[in-house]
């Protein structure tokens, strides 16, 4: 008698457990419509950030383009193609198959006093928990009005307070032949 008492006590609470009451239900919905539009909310600020990143370039605006990254020396690593490295390592056998540009310095020597820059950007995706994102493209890197490179790049984001940082920078890089 006690052993069936048992099993239907643990069958009642179990079933309780398994069916939540329609209050239950209904405050899990709203908990994922809100998850879902701050998600949303964090991927709009985030192309934002890909948006200034594009336009300070274009109008060599240093100070915004500074202001995009978590730090000055955030690593920002070019992988060359093997079509490129092909090139180079004709003339020069010992060329890196990668290198960290942020070992060079500030990123903002990536703007050009002189040159007229502009980063050509699609096929953008973005994920994010609203406190980490990563963003990753295709783009063509032009100067002066041609296309100088292509490929794809990758970005490592946070959350610092309300504004998203960027805090890698990874990339393919394929020249585009000079003209001769």
């Amino acid at each position: 008698m006690k052993k069936g008492m048992w099993l239907l006590f643990m069958g009642l609470s179990t079933s309780a457990f398994a069916n939540p009451s329609p209050t239950q239900r209904n405050s899990d919905a709203t908990q994922q419509v809100q998850a879902a539009a701050a998600i949303n909310t964090a991927k709009a600020h985030i192309e934002q950030v890909v948006e200034q990143f594009k336009s300070s370039i274009i109008n060599k605006d240093k100070a915004t383009f500074a202001s995009l990254f978590y730090s000055e020396d955030i690593p920002f690593i070019a992988v060359f193609s093997d079509a490129m490295l092909a090139r180079k390592r004709a003339e020069n056998p010992d060329y890196p198959a990668s290198v960290n540009f942020g070992q060079f310095g500030s990123v903002l020597k990536m703007i050009s006093d002189d040159e007229a820059q502009e980063e050509k950007i699609w096929d953008l995706t973005i994920q994010t928990d609203g406190y980490l994102g990563s963003v990753h493209f295709s783009y063509s890197d032009h100067v002066n009005g041609k296309m100088r490179a292509w490929g794809t790049e990758s970005w490592s984001l946070v959350k610092v307070e309300d504004d998203w940082k960027i805090t890698s920078i990874s990339f393919t890089v394929t020249e585009v032949e000079n003209e001769k």
